[in-house]
C-alpha cells in the first residue's frame, strides 16, 4: 500500500493535484474540486477565544 501511495504523490507532483481522483468523485463535482491539502487555511487565533 505504502508503494500505491508513493506513486500517487508522484504522480501529483508531476502533473498536478488533480491528475488522481477516485472514480466515485466524478459523480460530485463540487466534491471534485476540494484540495483540502493545499487548500487549508490556517487561523491566526484561536477558535473559542
Amino acid at each position: 500500500m505504502m508503494k500505491a501511495d508513493a506513486a500517487v504523490d508522484d504522480i501529483r507532483r508531476r502533473f498536478g493535484y488533480y491528475s488522481v481522483q477516485r472514480g466515485l468523485m466524478y459523480m460530485d463535482s463540487y466534491l471534485s474540486k476540494i484540495n483540502a491539502k493545499e487548500d487549508h487555511t490556517v487561523h491566526p487565533h484561536g477558535y473559542f477565544g
